[in-house]
């Protein structure tokens, strides 16, 4: 069941928006934060959580950011991302409309999407390793117990998490 949205989420949804659709085409998730941290309504709703107690403020934010990031998550009718980042040199990701991306755009994303895959294939080949020694030592073994072997193992394979 979909929960209905409150005027937080809507506000910095049509920032998402607003954002994605200046001329140089891609964000910061950071400057969303910032300026829905700027909005005339959630910064009387952050003002008065500070004078309730400052760490409700805090928590608002925090909330916000979270938000912020499952917006970016979004998908389409089709089931594609409405947003997409990609490394730029910048100190955070960029994002950007999937829709405005051109084929530079789409060789970051496509270049960082297969490095993460490498590292999950690496992660899940040395799970594998650990779970048949696991297995073969008793239902009961916890990791420590076959840790020395393991590491021995992979060192051999050459292959690390």
């Amino acid at each position: 069941m979909n929960k209905a949205k409150g005027a937080v989420e809507l506000i910095i949804d049509m920032i998402i928006l607003d954002v994605s659709k200046k001329s140089d085409a891609y964000f910061f998730k950071n400057e969303v934060l910032m300026l829905a941290m700027n909005n005339k309504a959630i910064a009387q709703a952050r003002e008065m959580l500070r004078k309730i107690k400052p760490d409700f403020e805090a928590f608002f934010v925090k909330s916000m950011n979270t938000y912020i990031g499952k917006a970016l998550q979004a998908r389409d009718s089709q089931g594609l991302r409405v947003y997409e980042c990609y490394a730029a040199g910048d100190p955070e990701r960029r994002w950007m409309r999937f829709t405005s991306m051109n084929a530079e755009h789409i060789r970051s994303v496509l270049s960082a999407t297969k490095r993460q895959g490498e590292e999950i294939m690496t992660k899940a080949e040395v799970l594998e390793v650990f779970l048949v020694a696991l297995e073969a030592v008793g239902s009961n073994a916890t990791v420590i117990e076959v840790y020395g072997a393991v590491v021995e193992t992979l060192k051999k394979t050459k292959v690390s998490a």
